[in-house]
């Protein structure tokens, strides 16, 4: 069972933090050289600064065998569910 609650709020049974999540509103976090890189998100679409961040970090598309350097969509390798960032 993984615990999570809304801010200031109870703790939140497994099948209410399920139906949130389908459509969460989440702040991302990288590590990049021990500091954290904020990326608060409000739509479906990432932002500027979390591309480039993936563009640096992955510089192709990371799916096995595509290696696909333009036209790149970014999307969770881990679900954020599953413990993804």
């Amino acid at each position: 069972q993984r615990v999570a609650s809304l801010h200031l709020g109870p703790l939140l049974s497994d099948d209410d933090r399920r139906y949130l999540l389908c459509d969460a509103t989440c702040e991302v976090w990288f590590e990049r050289h021990g500091q954290p890189i904020g990326a608060g998100r409000t739509t479906r679409t990432i932002s500027r600064r979390l591309r480039r961040a993936l563009e640096h970090r992955d510089s192709c598309c990371v799916v096995p065998g595509c290696g696909a350097t333009r036209g790149l969509h970014a999307h969770h390798i881990i679900h954020w569910e599953d413990g993804g960032p």
